[in-house]
């Protein structure tokens, strides 16, 4: 199984976010990769005003040799809509909202929208769980220039390495069976 955990974080200013490039959301989530000798890490990072910040990540051992970079990516996706699941379950979601999902690969981005591989076919049920049991949120993904200063892409690339370097996580939060089942 692979290693992963969520983790509530200090809260932190939102002040950055109109330079974000996703737009007017209630909710904002980055998402990341990396790959490295010990493995592949992804990650995503919740932003919501008034709520701590919250990350989970997930770390593939380097014996998972089907997993491309690509697969990376399109898992931190996947683990942006657990992160919202999660959050959604937890805060006072009766309002709509809307959620911002942002990447810096916009062909993770645009494979989101393909049912091909094992990876897509995860997040496209997830996004499906979704919009049946909360049809109030209005979600979007969107390319966030990568390396550009935006911080909440640069903790989600953080994160992401870290992950993939050292294994460092909890198990806070149980991943979906299908996505357990990609380490081959």
């Amino acid at each position: 199984m692979p290693s992963h955990g969520t983790f509530p974080l200090a809260k932190r200013s939102m002040a950055s976010a109109a330079n974000d490039g996703m737009g007017r959301a209630d909710i904002r989530i980055f998402s990341d990769a990396s790959r490295m000798e010990s493995g592949l890490g992804s990650a995503a990072v919740l932003y919501c005003p008034g709520h701590p910040e919250m990350v989970l990540r997930v770390h593939f051992p380097a014996s998972v040799h089907t997993l491309t970079s690509l697969d990376g990516e399109i898992i931190g996706l996947t683990l942006a809509l657990i992160l919202l699941g999660h959050f959604l379950s937890r805060a006072d979601t009766a309002k709509a909202c809307r959620v911002s999902i942002g990447c810096d690969n916009t062909s993770a981005i645009d494979f989101s929208r393909k049912r091909t591989s094992r990876t897509e076919v995860v997040l496209n049920s997830l996004m499906a769980q979704l919009k049946s049991s909360r049809p109030q949120v209005k979600l979007s993904f969107h390319h966030v220039k990568g390396h550009s200063g935006i911080p909440g892409n640069q903790r989600a690339n953080a994160e992401a390495r870290r992950v993939a370097q050292d294994e460092t996580c909890s198990t806070a939060m149980r991943l979906p069976p299908s996505l357990r089942r990609l380490r081959g």
